[in-house]
């Protein structure tokens, strides 16, 4: 009788301590090991932190291999989308072109599901990992995810391609990132 009240308290003390964070907005679980999310200062708007305690994002950030994060995003897109059962996107020159020469020649969009302009700081997010690249990717796609609409763009079943642009301007120390799934 006391290992089946032992297994028990035991049992709900786990469930009470061990709760899922879910996408804002939705009820799929929120799966990072990069970022973590809190609620602001600003009303309806969230923080993004690190996971790990130890990052220290005022630190020189580690340099990253543009070329290699442009290699990688496709392969984070596929791995992304299995963590919630969907099958993998194409890689699309055609919206990647259009992503281009709207980012660089100031050029209407034909569509676009998420950009953003960021700074070589947020690479100390993932200078702990091995491969910072390919971590680098799964950074960007989760903080795209913190907004719901976005998150089920990221996961709609009938996505059938991907394109993105991605840049790095070393002198002014920032990145250009932006994707159309459609």
């Amino acid at each position: 009788m006391k290992k089946v009240f032992f297994i028990t308290t035991v049992f709900i003390s786990v469930a009470c301590f061990s709760q899922i964070v879910k996408v804002p907005g939705t009820e799929y679980p929120f799966y990072s090991d990069i970022i973590k999310f809190q609620d602001s200062e600003y009303e309806d708007m969230l923080e993004i932190i690190p996971a790990n305690k130890n990052v220290n994002l005022s630190a020189a950030p580690p340099e990253l291999d543009s070329k290699i994060i442009e290699k990688s995003i496709l392969n984070a897109v596929n791995s992304f989308r299995k963590q919630y059962g969907r099958k993998p996107v194409k890689f699309s020159k055609a919206i990647s072109s259009n992503l281009s020469n709207a980012l660089l020649n100031d050029e209407p969009f034909d569509k676009l599901s998420w950009s953003t302009l960021g700074f070589f700081y947020e690479f100390n997010y993932v200078g702990h990992f091995k491969n910072k690249e390919k971590k680098f990717c799964d950074f960007l796609l989760d903080v795209m995810s913190v907004d719901s609409d976005n998150f089920l763009e990221l996961i709609a079943a009938e996505a059938k391609e991907v394109g993105f642009f991605y840049n790095q301007d070393e002198i002014e120390s920032q990145y250009e990132f932006a994707i159309y799934i459609r």
